[in-house]
């Protein structure tokens, strides 16, 4: 087997390798937000660095089989909103509503937008994931180019909100 064959048996067992699509969920729960009010996107729990797979792997050979280690990650999340591809792009996981940080002072640390107009909204995010591969004897180096999964759109709502005092007691 040439090394060429091996790389690109390496990059289809990679691509099986990587999780599906990502599921794009969002905080406020529910599919619907307020305008001026930070919307917190999450990319589903695939795409979380804790849970990456990983996963041991034999290619024939003429003298031996070759037996490698490989590991994949994600690098990055790029959300499309309303068909504005980049809009948000992030090279940390979307995290979840964490009261320690505040989405006005850290908002890089969340996938997060404020919308300024009432109406029907989409999102997407494309994950691009990498790969190591490990091989006794000669250590551990990447696999060539990158992976991308691509989430199916999620519609939701933004509407406007009004406070109201009312009397009484």
């Amino acid at each position: 087997m040439s090394t060429d064959d091996l790389f690109r048996q390496v990059r289809v067992y990679v691509d099986r390798l990587i999780p599906a699509a990502p599921q794009v969920t969002m905080q406020p729960a529910g599919g619907v937000t307020l305008v001026n009010f930070a919307t917190l996107f999450q990319a589903g729990a695939a795409t979380d660095p804790g849970n990456t797979p990983a996963g041991k792997v034999f290619f024939a050979n003429a003298g031996a089989p070759i037996a490698m280690n490989i590991q994949v990650r994600p690098q990055q999340w790029t959300w499309n909103l309303d068909g504005q591809d980049g809009s948000l792009s992030r090279i940390s996981c979307c995290q979840r509503y964490d009261p320690a940080h505040d989405p006005k002072l850290e908002p890089d640390f969340y996938a997060a937008h404020t919308f300024d107009a009432t109406g029907p909204h989409t999102a997407t995010v494309t994950v691009t994931w990498t790969a190591t591969m490990t091989i006794k004897g000669l250590g551990t180096v990447p696999v060539d180019g990158t992976f991308t999964r691509t989430s199916t759109p999620y519609t939701f709502e933004v509407k406007q909100a009004r406070a109201q005092l009312e009397s009484g007691g």
